[in-house]
């Protein structure tokens, strides 16, 4: 067998094994953003408790490596946001606050990112159809406009 077609056979194994690991999802990469996406309204409040008028839509970028949760989020209709969250729970289900975000970031060019749990971040990413996103305003104290994240 010549030198060349020794190399080729090793780095065809080597493109398999790296291939395989890779693969496998005990030793899958974490260091991947995964990206989702929101629209909000005031009816997902529910029984007319959100804003008639308010909307929000944006997206997301979870880094699992850099531990952090990163958002791009316009509003309209909305007076005096003072809260923004994501929560843990279904669609029409209330849940706890799980990430907290900085609401004078809102509205603005670019992201802005905040720290959080690699543990909420996973959950978050595994399944996002069951966390919500949740903006505040003085007039409706409980959640002016709510949506569940997408992918």
């Amino acid at each position: 067998m010549s030198s060349f077609s020794k190399f080729a056979k090793a780095a065809a194994v080597a493109v398999a094994i790296t291939t395989a690991f890779a693969t496998t999802p005990a030793f899958a990469t974490t260091a991947h953003p995964v990206s989702l996406k929101v629209t909000a309204n005031g009816a997902n409040e529910g029984a007319g408790k959100g804003s008639p008028t308010g909307t929000a839509s944006g997206n997301f970028v979870i880094n699992k490596t850099k531990l952090t949760f990163c958002y791009n989020i316009k509003s309209s209709g909305l007076t005096g946001i003072n809260g923004v969250h994501i929560h843990k729970g279904a669609a029409g289900v209330d849940g706890p606050v799980a990430i907290v975000m900085n609401f004078a970031k809102f509205n603005m060019m670019g992201n802005s990112c905040v720290k959080a749990p690699l543990s909420v971040l996973k959950a978050i990413a595994a399944s996002p159809s069951s966390y919500y996103f949740n903006a505040h305003t003085p007039a409706f104290p409980a959640g002016a406009v709510r949506g569940q994240l997408k992918k």
